[in-house]
């Protein structure tokens, strides 16, 4: 799940949200932001003709612009710039055609630097105003190969000084890959994009601005911890482009406040724990009394040695590189700065302080680099402290969850804070109350088909189970709601270990759970789109520590009796040891490939619940628990842990009222991810769906197959009919919205007619044109972090990659003046590499063509890396850097994946032929040749043969096909492949 964690939090870095809308629609999308900057930028075909319909535009959005960029003009010299009333016009001199010109017009009460921008193939204007460069650009659709265009704009990002840069204007390079696009706009896009990411600078957004093309752009880097961006594109008749709107709210640093920093002595409070009569709480028999007296003891010997701390704004380091030094030269530059506006007229002046200025950037550039660079060689040999650094260098995992927008559900922000608090607690009652109510509800039968004879028994723990669980928790993680840090009872382990040890055994003798580790502070987590939104958030309980020791010993045993009576679904995947993500999708796609290479018609449906870790029903989850030999004491105390829950919300200093908790098991647990296993694992015994599900924990997707797509048709919503009724009898709610299917045929033409759909039948009759609803047929879907598409083509995925890859081109930018190369080839496998390796083994197969656009990003990053030009030669690149091709890296994902599921045989070492140790699948069409059944075997054989890999185990089975791989260049690896590409 870490990788999978990783991956959606590249997918998750953006520079702006973006929208496509009418004119009427902006302002319900924009009520809510403060916008401190707005630019539009609109092609105009012609200023003379449509400058007045951009006006009355403008009238209606009742928006009132600091800065417009209008494109292709069609500019006149002798012609006179129309005017702008409240603005200053600024425009391009030097036209490459008679479409060209752009044009800036700035509010008047800017106070900006305008100059012309020396592009090849394009014009443009430099706009210098704040902290912000803003280049507005036309690139005219006739130079059909953008290399030098892209070259020159790559030199003039490296002359910006400011952090933040905004690119708009029409450039022509479509930003939307096609199908049917030429292989120049491919390249154009891919070239275009790597060097944009080489300097830090992402796409606002992708939304179609002309046609189905993305042409008008709006490219910007942003402090993301600062600056919020919103893109609008709207439809609008000025010419045959959209005009797109920017709202840029900039959060302005008000300096440093004071601050009240609570200090824990910890080694005091260790003595003070040491000295302390414990003897009293062996007579506690109930488990409330005694962990609320432990409790208790624990924050008495804090509270006796910590002390509030007010930390001055003279004292706060907000920057730890700025010396003292540092400061006096930042205070002499100051005092130059003021001199030349007091006396501008002065050129010796002048000089002098554009002489200390750029001493000074640079000083503090130094300082910043040096500082750095320590931190990374201080904690080089503590891994967790190593990627901590990086992740606070880079950014690369930012800190900032944007739940402080939730604040503004109200005037009053603890009344905020207490709506979302309500919110979370109410989700799951609403949502069953919603299915209770239905009229006529079908009935399911919650009887379970056997009953487990078998009796979990809860075995007392021991002091070093304890202590082995404690050390197993991360010493940084937050503290719950009674405060106690986790760093505490780990230095305090020889006193506290006893006493939680005992603690345990209490609840496992007596069933009862005590109330104080059942009291959860809930943090909300973004998830995307509208952040004033709550539902856009994800409730995490971050839970005291003991209560956290508890429940790991617990869910230890639990864990250990499901796997030794094999009580989950092989078709479950979620939360269990030795398997991934990865194992689901292969056994989802291997699916999929058997039935179509058999000439049957493949139907997929993925389910999407709502809220399903929130919505689980507590009686039901304790009777599907005491089914599976839950029994007596053992079930009193999961039934005790389940109920009379209560919850907090917490957003910044703000903290909600404590409420209680009726549905849902507690997300951030761990045991909660086990019961919800247990809880949904009934829905894979159900025989008469018909069908094949494959799941990740809530993430479930269901296989139909048949010999026509009618009778696909018919077992689809006969099965989703079926799971829908077992769905409202366990009060679960299924998304119909986000529920789509998808058909999967190795042709275009092999696809169901466009009349083709699919219902969830509510109704008895089951008729084609009863109300029941549809759900929405899709030719790609996002499962468990990978895109499949209906011809399993993985064209789509593979544009996802490179955009995660050009993600991490500035972040290894950053890094490179910082880090040795080894340490940063170290980097580069785990946050690059892996995201480049993540179920390549499935999606592998794609056409050659794709992977050659893939390892031209991959190529852009390793370059960046070694500060290397862009005409670089590949052979040198890799030779020099010891990496992997992606290609490379497809050959050794499959062979180990394909090597780990093999069990060794001893008589087929004997064997004359040694490339047949893997069993072939006999295939039928190219679409199955392309895919991990045949290409698995394939390969394998024929690299067995060569290095007689089969009787290795799995890391020397690495180490060796590894070292082979770089051995090879291009021809080389193609040769092993030749067959199935």
């Amino acid at each position: 799940m870490d990788r999978l964690d990783s991956l959606q939090i590249l997918d998750d870095i953006q520079v702006a949200d973006s929208i496509k809308c009418n004119i009427n629609e902006l302002h319900s999308h924009t009520h809510n932001i403060h916008s401190q900057f707005t630019i539009l930028t609109q092609n105009i075909v012609s200023i003379y003709k449509n400058l007045p319909d951009l006006e009355i535009t403008l009238t209606q959005l009742k928006i009132e612009a600091d800065i417009i960029i209008l494109t292709e003009c069609r500019l006149h010299s002798h012609k006179p710039l129309p005017y702008l009333p409240n603005y200053d016009s600024y425009y391009t001199k030097n036209q490459l055609n008679q479409n060209d010109g752009v044009v800036a017009y700035l509010k008047n009460t800017c106070q900006a630097k305008v100059s012309e921008l020396n592009l090849c193939e394009a014009t443009g204007v430099l706009i210098v105003i704040s902290d912000f460069s803003i280049f507005g650009i036309y690139r005219s659709p006739s130079q059909t190969n953008a290399s030098k265009f892209i070259d020159s704009l790559d030199a003039q990002l490296a002359a910006i000084t400011h952090h933040s840069v905004l690119i708009l204007g029409d450039i022509n390079i479509d930003l939307i890959a096609s199908p049917n696009e030429h292989s120049y706009e491919r390249s154009n896009r891919l070239n275009y994009l790597n060097m944009l990411h080489s300097h830090g600078l992402m796409p606002g957004h992708t939304l179609p601005t002309r046609g189905n093309s993305c042409l008008d752009h709006v490219i910007l880097k942003l402090e993301r911890s600062k600056d919020k961006a919103l893109v609008a594109v709207l439809n609008t008749t000025i010419s045959d482009h959209n005009l797109v709107v920017l709202h840029l709210q900039h959060t302005i640093d008000r300096g440093a406040r004071h601050k009240i920093k609570t200090m824990i002595d910890f080694e005091n409070t260790n003595k003070t724990l040491i000295n302390m009569d414990v003897s009293h709480l062996t007579t506690y028999k109930d488990p409330n009394t005694y962990a609320n007296a432990l409790i208790s003891m624990i924050k008495t010997a804090i509270l006796a040695n910590s002390k509030q701390k007010r930390i001055p704004c003279s004292k706060r380091v907000l920057k730890p590189w700025i010396t003292a030094g540092a400061l006096r030269c930042i205070g002499l530059r100051n005092r130059l700065q003021l001199k030349v506006r007091l006396d501008p007229s002065n050129n010796i002046l002048k000089i002098t302080y554009k002489r200390f200025r750029n001493f000074c950037s640079n000083l503090i550039k130094k300082l910043k680099k040096q500082y750095n660079k320590h931190l990374i060689d201080r904690t080089k040999n503590n891994p967790k402290q190593f990627w901590r650094t990086i992740n606070d260098i880079t950014q690369y995992k930012s800190t900032n969850t944007k739940n402080n927008d939730l604040l503004k559900m109200d005037s009053e922000p603890l009344v905020s804070v207490n709506l979302v608090n309500s919110f979370f607690v109410n989700i799951g009652l609403e949502l069953a109350e919603n299915i209770l109510t239905l009229p006529n509800p079908r009935s399911y039968s919650l009887s379970t088909k056997r009953i487990h004879s078998t009796s979990f028994v809860l075995l007392d723990t021991t002091p070093q189970e304890v202590n082995s669980v404690l050390s197993s928790l991360n010493s940084n993680s937050s503290s719950g709601w009674d405060g106690i840090p986790t760093k505490l009872i780990k230095l305090s382990a020889k006193v506290l270990v006893p006493l939680i040890t005992n603690l345990a055994n209490l609840c496992f003798h007596t069933g009862v759970f005590p109330a104080a580790l059942k009291r959860s502070i809930v943090t909300p987590i973004y998830k995307g789109g509208n952040s004033d939104d709550v539902n856009n958030y994800r409730p995490i309980s971050v839970l005291n520590t003991i209560s956290k020791i508890v429940e790991k010993i617990i869910n230890n045993r639990l864990v250990s009796y499901i796997n030794k009576y094999n009580l989950l679904s092989n078709s479950q995947y979620g939360f269990r040891k030795g398997l991934s993500t990865q194992d689901a999708i292969l056994d989802l796609t291997s699916m999929i490939v058997k039935e179509v290479d058999r000439g049957k018609k493949c139907l997929t449906v993925f389910l999407d619940l709502k809220k399903a870790f929130d919505t689980v029903s507590i009686p039901i989850l304790v009777r599907r628990l005491e089914s599976v030999g839950i029994r007596d004491t053992a079930l009193s105390l999961f039934n005790s842990y389940l109920h009379e829950r209560t919850q907090q919300v917490k957003i910044g200093d703000y903290v909600s009222s404590e409420a209680n908790v009726t549905y849902g098991v507690p997300q951030g647990s761990v045991l909660g991810p086990t019961l919800f296993l247990l809880y949904i694992n009934e829905l894979y015994d159900l025989n008469d769906i018909e069908g094949k599900l494959v799941s990740y924990a809530d993430d479930t997707a269901i296989i139909f197959t048949a010999e026509s797509w009618e009778t696909a048709q018919i077992l689809a919503e006969r099965g989703l009919a079926r799971v829908a009724d077992w769905l409202r009898a366990n009060l679960l709610t299924l998304n119909i919205s986000k529920t789509n299917y998808v058909c999967f045929a190795p042709y275009l033409s092999s696809q169901p007619s466009d009349s083709f759909s699919i219902r969830i039948h509510e109704c008895a009759l089951k008729h084609p044109n009863c109300p029941c609803p549809k759900i929405q047929k899709v030719s790609c879907i996002k499962y468990l972090g990978i895109l499949v598409d209906q011809r399993l083509s993985w064209y789509m995925h593979i544009e996802l990659i490179m955009c995660r890859l050009r993600k991490l081109i500035y972040l290894f930018k950053t890094l490179r003046h910082l880090v040795p190369c080894n340490t940063l080839n170290k980097i580069y496998i785990a946050l690059a590499q892996s995201v480049t390796t993540y179920c390549i083994s499935i999606w592998g197969g794609a056409n050659k063509t794709r992977f050659l656009d893939l390892e031209r990003a991959q190529r852009s990053l390793i370059k960046v890396m070694y500060s290397k030009p862009i005409g670089f030669p590949t052979d040198d690149l890799y030779r020099i850097s010891g990496l992997l091709s992606v290609r490379k890296l497809y050959v050794l994902n499959l062979l180990l994946h394909a090597h780990k599921d093999m069990s060794l045989q001893k008589n087929l070492l004997n064997k004359r032929r040694k490339d047949c140790v893997a069993t072939t699948y006999q295939i039928r069409t190219k679409f199955a040749q392309r895919q991990y059944i045949c290409q698995s075997t394939y390969i394998y054989n024929k690299i067995n043969r060569k290095l007689n890999i089969y009787p290795k185990q799995l890391h020397m089975c690495k180490k060796v096909v590894t070292e082979f791989l770089k051995t090879l260049n291009y021809d080389e690896v193609e040769n092993l492949l030749e067959r199935i590409t």
